[in-house]
């Protein structure tokens, strides 16, 4: 649609109207960080409104991007887009979890079971590594991964991979995500969920917090082994400017969680599993 973009303070609603009429626009977007636009928008006679969509801009750019426009986030926009209650979709979510996870934790038992074989035999013990990670509330968890790398890390530093190499067999675990199916048990404990905001480490949490407002906000929803973020952004979070990114998409999802998107993200990440093994 063509859209005019309302910006300026000195308009009137006639003066809105006469534009519209001239530049055929099917859309108006404005900035609705501005009062006055606000105010001129609230005044613009009803056969406009009806006939012509109007939309604000971080809104506009939440569909367009599928993430959420951080520097208009406010703690209005927060009760009223994040802290919504969906008790039909959690008791459905919940459903589909252990529809899915239980037979999933059972078919891949056996390749945990080969995959643990293989990294005792290059590298020994330990087999698999805990990591307390923050769920839903904050409420501390831990969860259990095959070891990919020569030592563990659980003090939620970000890590170079020059200091703790992965070894040959980790690469073809965490290539094939081998690594990850012992969470499958914590969905079914209902600790984590198949869809949702990647869990933190405890000790990234603090430091994120502090340079990213409302960041407590991603855990009003449950954890998940896959989600929008990891799906949708082109690189894994490994500093706070790449969490902040992280964050706008995992907003994004809180606030438009639904069945039908935890599919959609559900086949975006089988396409990228498959896309990942068969190079």
């Amino acid at each position: 649609p063509r859209a005019t973009f309302l910006r300026a303070k000195n308009f009137t609603p006639n003066g809105v109207v006469e534009i519209l009429e001239k530049s055929g626009a099917t859309l108006i977007v404005y900035d609705n960080t501005d009062k006055d636009v606000v105010s001129l928008i609230s005044m613009l006679p009803t056969h406009v409104i009806r006939s012509t969509p109007v939309i604000a801009g971080d809104d506009l750019h939440e569909q367009f991007f599928g993430k959420f426009f951080l520097p208009t986030f406010s703690e209005e926009k927060l009760l009223r887009d994040y802290l919504n209650q969906k008790p039909f979709f959690e008791i459905t979510k919940r459903f589909f979890d252990l529809v899915v996870a239980v037979p999933l934790f059972i078919i891949t038992l056996p390749l945990v079971i080969g995959a643990a074989i293989a990294v005792y035999f290059e590298t020994g013990s330990p087999l698999f590594i805990f990591q307390e990670r923050l769920g839903v509330g904050r409420r501390l968890m831990k969860i259990a991964k095959l070891r990919t790398m020569l030592r563990d890390d659980n003090n939620g530093n970000w890590i170079n991979e020059g200091d703790n190499k992965v070894t040959r067999v980790g690469a073809f675990i965490r290539k094939s995500r081998i690594d990850e199916f012992p969470q499958l048990w914590s969905v079914i404990k209902g600790e984590q969920s198949l869809i949702g905001p990647r869990p933190d480490m405890t000790g990234h949490e603090a430091k994120l917090r502090d340079h990213i407002d409302f960041y407590h906000a991603r855990y009003t929803v449950p954890p998940g082994l896959s989600g929008w973020a990891q799906v949708s952004q082109s690189v894994v979070p490994q500093s706070v400017e790449e969490t902040r990114e992280r964050f706008a998409y995992d907003m994004y999802y809180i606030k438009h969680r639904s069945i039908f998107l935890d599919l959609s993200i559900a086949l975006k990440t089988v396409r990228i599993l498959l896309s990942r093994v068969g190079r």
